[in-house]
């Protein structure tokens, strides 16, 4: 691994440093994380997948006097890293995958809020490649066979060549801050926990290619499989915010999905 992917990967250790939250009251609660909450990473080289299994990451507690609805705002920061990379020669197909993603779910109680998870951040890069190779050299036997001075002969490259590998490579690196509402309704009065759970998921495939070869005391060909592709994949959850809102919401019909609820 070189020094650059060693460090984005020891930047994407998991972590868990939780900021104080608001005290539970009526109407309103937050939770703030300013440093990294969650991460994993994918390696098509060890086929070595670092997924944790879902875990809170934000949490705050709301107190309700009387029956009513949450509003409940998850803004998060989420990063992905995608990298893909193809070797090959002498019109190999050679294929790279890589995928992240951060998915988010709400629990009020421990009952799911709507509409449920959600996914926050998703990519899928695929590089796909037919590869010539490098030409280094060619020699072939060749013959003057109606005395013109000319050596007349065919060249085949995979035969006749030396050949190095081509390659080409594709890496992505975005981060962004997401937002989304949840709702929860007919809370009975009380105080009520409120959890964002998050996973952080990745993984990375690659399809080596195929190419034929020569024997070169023979000259009989064989099929070689290439073995240099690879992909690696990082998905991270960065600094977070979670606000919780007292509502009141009743349902209203809506001609295209039925009954919705409407807050005030």
């Amino acid at each position: 691994m070189s020094k650059s992917k060693l460090s984005l990967a020891c930047a994407l250790a998991t972590a868990f440093i939780m900021s104080p939250a608001y005290a539970a009251s009526a109407k309103f609660a937050a939770y703030v994380a300013d440093t990294q909450l969650l991460s994993t990473n994918a390696d098509s080289n060890t086929n070595k997948i670092d997924a944790p299994e879902a875990a809170t990451i934000l949490n705050a507690t709301i107190r309700t006097p009387n029956k009513k609805d949450l509003l409940i705002g998850v803004s998060l920061e989420a990063g992905l890293y995608t990298e893909t990379n193809v070797k090959g020669k002498n019109g190999s197909s050679e294929v790279a995958g890589a995928e992240g993603g951060i998915q988010v779910s709400v629990l009020v109680d421990g009952v799911p809020a709507m509409p449920g998870q959600v996914t926050f951040a998703k990519r899928f890069q695929e590089l796909s490649a037919t590869l010539g190779g490098v030409i280094e050299s060619c020699q072939v036997t060749s013959t003057d066979e109606d005395g013109d001075g000319v050596y007349e002969g065919t060249v085949v490259i995979e035969r006749d060549c030396l050949v190095s590998d081509e390659e080409i490579g594709l890496v992505l690196s975005t981060t962004a801050a997401h937002h989304f509402n949840f709702v929860m309704h007919d809370l009975a009065p009380g105080d009520h926990r409120v959890e964002v759970v998050a996973q952080a998921l990745s993984s990375a495939d690659v399809t080596n290619g195929t190419y034929t070869a020569y024997d070169p005391d023979t000259g009989a060909p064989y099929e070689v499989t290439t073995t240099n592709n690879e992909a690696s994949a990082y998905a991270v959850v960065g600094k977070g915010s979670l606000t919780v809102q007292e509502v009141q919401a009743v349902n209203v019909s809506n001609p295209l999905d039925g009954n919705v609820l409407e807050l005030f």
